[in-house]
């Protein structure tokens, strides 16, 4: 099991500012579970933070996803006959 918790010490100017600010205070936490065939899939993903956008938007956003019953499915593919040229 891999479990990320990331915290924000100190405001991260992404564009020297103009792009966008994530505010200190800033937290997300992920959590990864193996499954039997040697994939890793996140569970769970929450956090919330302050941000600012393009100098115009200000949102205070909170969010938590949870997954769980994910299948794996195998694919092949195999082509039937000559490839045609597309124009």
């Amino acid at each position: 099991m891999i479990d990320i918790n990331i915290r924000s010490v100190a405001d991260l100017k992404i564009g020297g500012g103009l792009l966008a600010n994530l505010h200190k205070g800033l937290w997300v936490h992920v959590h990864n579970q193996p499954q039997p065939d040697g994939v890793w899939l996140t569970d769970l993903a929450e956090g919330s933070g302050d941000a600012r956008a393009a100098l115009f938007l200000h949102p205070y956003f909170r969010f938590k996803e949870t997954t769980g019953a994910c299948h794996l499915f195998t694919a092949t593919a195999a082509q039937v006959g000559p490839a045609k040229p597309v124009k």
